[in-house]
């Protein structure tokens, strides 16, 4: 009976996915095989974000922002909350949270706000701000928009 019990354990399929790429970091939900990323960090100290490939965000007010223009003073103007310490301003926003250092946008942070009675996401797109999709994303999005994938980890975690 153990040795079943441990042989199932065994057999049982991943069901999260954590991604590495050239500045950033992705987490995914893996249902069937694919790979949903429903959490993903853009930059940090070593590589901040303006390193990136260009992309665009779309809020669900419907304003659009380039990667390009996220200064402080663009993103601060529609935050939900405003967070100074130490000379680091974190800026949320919906589904984000862009972290900046003497003005200059270190890192952003992605994810999905579960909030009673509704999801507050917010849709990525490429640099052309044409087509966006909204979190979770594919893993062929994530590396269209953001680069390839340079390291991978599957795992049972529930």
């Amino acid at each position: 009976m153990v040795l079943l019990a441990l042989v199932g354990c065994s057999l049982t399929k991943a069901n999260f996915r954590s991604v590495k790429g050239d500045g950033y970091e992705a987490l995914a939900s893996l249902r069937k095989g694919q790979a949903r990323y429903y959490d993903i960090t853009l930059g940090n100290v070593q590589r901040p974000i303006d390193s990136l490939p260009d992309f665009s965000m779309r809020f669900s007010s419907g304003e659009i922002i380039a990667s390009r223009d996220f200064s402080l003073e663009n993103v601060r103007t529609h935050a939900d909350k405003v967070i100074e310490k130490n000379g680091v301003v974190e800026v949320r926003r919906e589904g984000a949270v862009f972290t900046f250092k003497r003005e200059r946008l270190i890192s952003l942070k992605l994810f999905e706000a579960q909030l009673p009675g509704k999801v507050l996401t917010v849709a990525l797109g490429d640099d052309s701000a044409t087509r966006f999709t909204e979190l979770p994303v594919s893993e062929d999005f994530l590396v269209r928009v953001f680069g390839p994938i340079k390291e991978r980890s599957d795992k049972n975690v529930w």
